[in-house]
């Protein structure tokens, strides 16, 4: 006798479904500084912590302003190296030093969980 296809369809999806509702940890955002009557980094800080349930942000560079708005929030960020400061930092020194000047000063108060490098980028021709 032939096992039913769709129980095991509906019991292997329902599993799958429980597992990626049960595996969310964190909800994040972008902050992007490009905009006009943008709010002080300290009052964004403290919005995102009092009114939200966002507990990550991702920054376009290591602005200190809001790495010192973060500070003690209980908010993790993202810092993001910006694409004209890749090349530079390919030296291990300048690499080094941009941690000791950008990142350090700010750590562990501002909870930064990774660094990225280079936003958008992308090594290929793209001409057409």
């Amino acid at each position: 006798m032939a096992v039913p296809y769709y129980p095991i369809r509906v019991a292997a999806t329902a599993l799958f479904l429980l597992a990626a509702i049960t595996t969310v940890h964190s909800i994040g955002v972008n902050y992007g500084t490009l905009g006009n009557n943008l709010p002080p980094p300290t009052q964004v800080a403290q919005f995102l912590k009092e009114k939200t349930i966002i507990d990550g942000i991702k920054i376009y560079d290591a602005n200190p302003d809001i790495l010192r708005a973060f500070a003690n929030t209980g908010i993790h960020v993202t810092v993001t190296v910006p694409n004209d400061q890749i090349p530079n930092l390919t030296v291990v020194r300048n690499a080094r030093r941009w941690v000791t000047a950008d990142i350090k000063p700010f750590y562990p108060q501002t909870k930064i969980h990774y660094v990225l490098v280079g936003n958008e980028t992308s090594t290929g021709d793209h001409r057409t």
